[in-house]
């Protein structure tokens, strides 16, 4: 019994911290950091990094565009359905960019 109760908290805890692992939220310092490095042979490295954060912003403007969309279907609400499938493409494109 006890080797059973200690396969399945081993079980359950493993994948959780895996997943705390790869999904950890960037720092700022490392964001900038790899801004730095994507930018470092542009003729511009300042217009390069603008345009990135700019990039970045997009993104973060559709992930809490899929979100708000969650959420109303989950609550029954409408929803602008041209909006959200457009949005849930986006995401599921940069989950997966080369399929």
């Amino acid at each position: 019994m006890k080797k059973l109760v200690l396969f399945i908290l081993c079980f359950c805890l493993i994948p959780i911290s895996n997943a705390t692992q790869t999904l950890a939220p960037l720092e700022s310092s490392e964001l900038q950091s790899y801004t730095s490095t994507v930018c470092a042979e542009h003729a511009n490295p300042e217009l390069c990094s603008k345009a990135f954060y700019k990039f970045m912003g997009y993104i973060k403007t559709n992930d809490d565009y899929f979100y708000f969309c969650k959420k109303q279907k989950e609550m029954g609400m409408s929803i602008n359905k041209e909006s959200c499938n457009k949005s849930q493409a986006l995401r599921e494109f940069l989950d997966n960019p080369e399929s």
